[in-house]
């Protein structure tokens, strides 16, 4: 019966150890897993600073952006009536032009009376007025003269048309 004692006593030994060692593989395991999970979190929590620091830059750059459009809008509307003037002048302007031109059209259609013509009845004096282009010589010269004096003119109306 001792023998069974020792025996026993042995056994229950032997299973102490076991779970002794079993304890320990359990706990080295354990701490593994712990290291492992303590670099994810860490590795983790680096990529959540950078995530926060790239929402920061981006609300930044958001708000600059939405700030240059706001100015922009504003902008926008300030030139509005601003364009709407000009587009007046340009108009008045341009009915001007087109009104001078009608008048230079008719102006050019007028002629003086010529000396061997029937004034058609009408009584009245023709009054001529002497010009510095009279000095000039022929009246082919004296066209060309014109032209050269108007053509500066006649330039900047087509240009308007």
């Amino acid at each position: 019966m001792k023998e069974v004692g020792c025996l026993r006593s042995e056994l229950h030994q032997v299973r102490d150890e076991r779970d002794h060692t079993l304890a320990q593989e359990t706990c080295s395991s354990q701490r593994e897993q712990i290291q492992v999970l303590q670099h994810q979190l860490a590795a983790a929590n680096e990529k959540l600073k950078m995530a926060d620091l790239t929402a920061i830059e981006t609300m930044t750059e958001y708000e600059g952006q939405k700030k240059t459009v706001k100015d922009l809008q504003d902008r926008l509307a300030d030139a509005e009536p601003q364009i709407l003037e000009a587009e007046k002048l340009r108009k008045k302007l341009h009915n001007t032009i087109l009104e001078l031109k009608g008048n230079i059209r008719v102006f050019c259609r007028v002629r003086p009376v010529l000396p061997g013509s029937d004034c058609g009845g009408t009584e009245g004096s023709v009054v001529s007025y002497p010009t510095s282009l009279e000095s000039l010589g022929t009246p082919c010269f004296v066209e060309y003269a014109l032209f050269l004096i108007l053509h500066p003119t006649e330039g900047s109306v087509v240009f308007w048309y």
